[in-house]
């Protein structure tokens, strides 16, 4: 984390502790050297080489690069598009706790995009997500308390709705 730390003092100092710590296959240090040939940042921008250290970040149970890996799926952005693809990261992402992936996932489930419509499952994602304080699950959260959208448990409980609307702003 030294190379985070850095980040914002010594740029090309943070990017040698990620290179030595993607060297040493650490899922971290692979996801910020990504970011930076990603961005551009410190290093030459090269997608193509992102894509190689996100892929292998997320081998390793990155979410954050399983998510990423995941939306150059579905943009078709430096890959082909591939929906079995997409499904398989947004998966792995949501599994390990990224609350974007989680959101992602309960909006293909809520609208039967990618996977079988499925309500349940879609309300049970947006929720996770709102746990982690997702800014648009928490909207979500709280319009299905307000207006008692897809039978929430407590339909139309406005305190439940403010409470997620606050956390949302």
């Amino acid at each position: 984390w030294i190379g985070v730390l850095l980040r914002d003092e010594d740029i090309q100092k943070s990017v040698e502790y990620f290179e030595k710590s993607a060297e040493n296959r650490y899922p971290n240090g692979e996801y910020e050297l990504a970011q930076c040939y990603y961005n551009g940042t410190g290093k030459n921008q090269n997608k193509e080489v992102a894509f190689q250290w996100y892929e292998k970040a997320a081998e390793q149970g990155n979410a954050a690069s399983q998510y990423i890996l995941g939306t150059f799926y579905l943009n078709g952005e430096i890959v082909d598009k591939n929906i079995k693809m997409v499904k398989k990261y947004y998966k792995a992402a949501a599994y390990n706790g990224s609350a974007e992936a989680q959101f992602s996932l309960a909006k293909c489930y809520e609208y039967g995009d990618m996977f079988d419509k499925n309500i349940e499952k879609a309300i049970e994602l947006y929720q996770k997500a709102a746990d982690k304080n997702n800014i648009k699950a928490c909207c979500k959260m709280g319009d299905c308390y307000y207006y008692g959208f897809y039978g929430v448990e407590e339909s139309k409980n406005y305190v439940l709705a403010l409470d997620y609307y606050n956390r949302a702003s």
